[in-house]
């Protein structure tokens, strides 16, 4: 009983000079256990607005910057640059879960090259996880999720294909292991690991620019002009023929 005492004393007192620490640097701290109370959370989160079945998202051609995260047949848009390291996605009930969704191969793990954390001015958001069921990928090691090739999980992305056309293709997602870019929803592949989706259509195609727009107006009204010209000629030639 004694013991208890003492124990539960330090642990106090631990809990107190963390709170005094955190006001101090004036640095706050959320985690997977936290981070829906973050007024801003929407900065971190993927939060769930609607659900599409895998074949629908690969039948959507012509899209731009636009990502999902599959879970079986139940699949959800994500940001396309891997900014938010949570997500949310709802089961075969329709039950939403958070998953942390930022992942990384057990070979970064081992070579220790992981950054488990962002901060934003006084802001800090940590996405290490407690268990496998914290993570998307249903793999939690020392703290990190871990790509796991028996879940159920793809990425998909948009591929594009220039003047405005892509198509959807699904894969592993990006910091993934790959042999080639088959392997990718981003249809990279670098020194054996998935690169990120980025390609899309540029500002001059996506404005057409003034001297196209001359051009093409022009060639208009200049084939019209050319049509109205023939039709002149080709009556006042059937009015001299008739008069002969």
């Amino acid at each position: 009983m004694y013991n208890k005492k003492i124990i539960l004393i330090l642990y106090i007192v631990y809990f107190f000079q963390n709170i005094y620490t955190y006001n101090i640097n004036g640095t706050s701290l959320y985690t997977y256990d936290n981070i829906t109370t973050y007024s801003d959370s929407k900065n971190f989160i993927n939060f769930y607005k609607s659900s599409f079945s895998k074949e629908k998202v690969l039948s959507i051609t012509n899209d731009f910057y636009s990502s999902y995260f599959c879970k079986n047949d139940i699949c959800v848009s994500v940001d396309n640059d891997y900014y938010r390291p949570f997500v949310e996605m709802p089961d075969i009930n329709g039950n939403i879960k958070l998953y942390i969704s930022e992942t990384y191969s057990y070979e970064s793990l081992k070579l220790n090259n992981i950054v488990s954390i962002k901060c934003d001015y006084n802001v800090c958001v940590s996405f290490k996880c407690n268990n496998d069921s914290e993570c998307l990928y249903n793999k939690c090691i020392d703290s990190y999720c871990i790509f796991n090739d028996k879940a159920p999980i793809t990425h998909c992305d948009n591929i594009y294909l220039g003047h405005r056309q892509s198509y959807t293709y699904c894969g592993k997602a990006y910091g993934d292991i790959c042999n080639s870019k088959d392997e990718c929803s981003s249809k990279k592949c670098y020194d054996n690991t998935c690169g990120m989706s980025t390609d899309g259509p540029s500002d001059s195609e996506s404005v057409p620019s003034r001297a196209f727009m001359y051009f093409y107006y022009s060639s208009i009204i200049f084939i019209i002009s050319l049509i109205c010209i023939c039709c002149c000629w080709c009556r006042r030639r059937n009015k001299k023929a008739i008069k002969k």
